[in-house]
C-alpha cells in the first residue's frame, strides 16, 4: 500500500464540516468535474477577454472543445478504458478463489418513486450493481451483503431500498451495512460486520470504473477482493463520426471516470485508516 506517513497532512478543515461531508471539498470536487470546469474556463475567458485577448480565447476554445470530447462516445469510452484494470469475472475464476460473499456497493436511490407506491427506488447505477449482484448470487450460491446508509431527502436507508429491489429477484440479502456514506465507508462497515465472522475473501460489484478504487480501500479494511465488475468499457471507431456527436450519457460516464480518478489521488494523500475524519463523514439532511 502507500507509504502514507511520509506524505503532507491534509488540513482538518478541508477534511470535514461539522460530522458531515466536507462543504469545502465537496465544492472542489464538483468545480473540478465536467461540465462545470469547462463552463468555468468559458466563463473566466469572457471575463479576460478586455485585457488578455489570447489568453481568453485559449481559454473559451479550450472549455469548448474538452466539453465537445468528453460528450463524445469515441472520447468518454477511451477514458472509461484507461481507468479499467480488471476483467469481467468467470465461473472458473470463482471456483478457483472461493470467495466467501457477495458485497454489493451503493450507488444512490429516488425519494417517493411514484411508480413504486411513492417508496424510495435505486437509481439506474444501482439497479445495474443489484441485477449483475443478483446473476452471480444464482451462479454461486453465496451470501450477499448490501451496503449503504441514509442518503437524500428522506434518509432513507440505502442498503434497505436496495434490498427491496433486489428480493424482486427471489434473494434475500444476508447482511445490510446501514451506516456508509463513502467507498471508504462501504469497505470499513463492510468489515466489521464480516471480518469476525472469518468471512475476508469477497466478490466487490460495482461499476468497472469505480473498481480500482473500491479494491483499494476494501484491501486496507482487511479483505482479500475478487472483483466484480460491471458495465465494462466499449472500444467504439475512431473513423465513424456518429461517436464524435455528443450525447448526456457520454458526458455523464466522462464525470465518473475523472471523478474515480481524482478520488485515487485523493487517497494517494490521505491516509483512511489513520484519519477518522473518513469515518466520520455522513451525508448532510437536505
Amino acid at each position: 500500500m502507500q507509504n502514507w506517513q511520509r506524505l503532507p497532512v491534509v488540513p482538518r478543515w478541508f477534511l470535514r464540516s461539522s460530522g458531515e461531508r466536507p462543504v469545502l471539498r465537496t465544492l472542489v470536487s464538483a468545480s473540478l468535474m465536467p461540465p462545470a470546469v469547462n463552463i468555468l474556463a468559458i466563463v473566466v475567458g469572457l471575463l479576460l477577454l478586455r485585457f488578455f485577448k489570447r489568453l481568453s480565447i485559449s481559454l473559451m476554445m479550450g472549455g469548448l472543445i474538452s466539453l465537445w470530447l468528453l460528450a463524445t462516445p469515441l472520447f468518454s469510452s477511451l477514458l472509461h478504458e484507461s481507468i479499467e484494470r480488471y476483467p469481467a469475472i468467470d465461473a472458473a475464476t470463482i471456483a478457483l478463489e472461493s470467495p466467501q460473499a457477495i458485497v454489493v456497493l451503493g450507488a444512490a436511490h429516488y425519494d417517493r418513486a411514484a411508480e413504486y407506491n411513492h417508496r424510495a427506488a435505486p437509481t439506474a447505477y444501482g439497479l445495474t450493481r443489484l441485477h449483475y449482484a443478483a446473476f452471480l448470487q444464482q451462479q454461486t450460491g453465496l451470501p450477499v451483503m448490501l451496503t449503504g446508509g441514509p442518503m437524500n431527502r428522506d434518509q432513507d436507508i440505502h442498503s434497505v431500498v436496495l434490498e427491496r429491489a433486489l428480493e424482486v429477484y427471489g434473494i434475500k440479502a444476508r447482511w445490510r451495512e446501514e451506516r456508509s456514506a463513502t467507498t471508504w465507508q462501504n469497505a470499513l462497515f463492510s468489515a466489521e460486520t464480516l471480518l469476525p465472522l472469518g468471512i475476508n475473501k469477497v466478490i466487490v460489484v460495482t461499476h468497472s470504473y469505480h473498481m480500482q478504487r473500491a479494491v483499494k480501500l476494501f484491501e486496507l479494511a482487511g479483505f482479500t477482493v475478487l472483483p466484480g465488475p460491471t458495465e465494462l468499457s466499449t472500444r467504439f471507431p475512431w473513423h465513424h463520426w456518429g461517436y464524435w456527436l455528443p450525447d448526456s450519457k457520454s458526458l455523464a460516464l466522462s464525470h465518473s471516470v475523472l471523478h474515480e480518478y481524482l478520488g485515487l489521488l485523493w487517497y494517494h494523500w490521505v491516509n483512511p485508516v489513520k484519519d477518522n475524519s473518513e469515518r466520520d463523514i455522513r451525508l448532510p439532511a437536505y
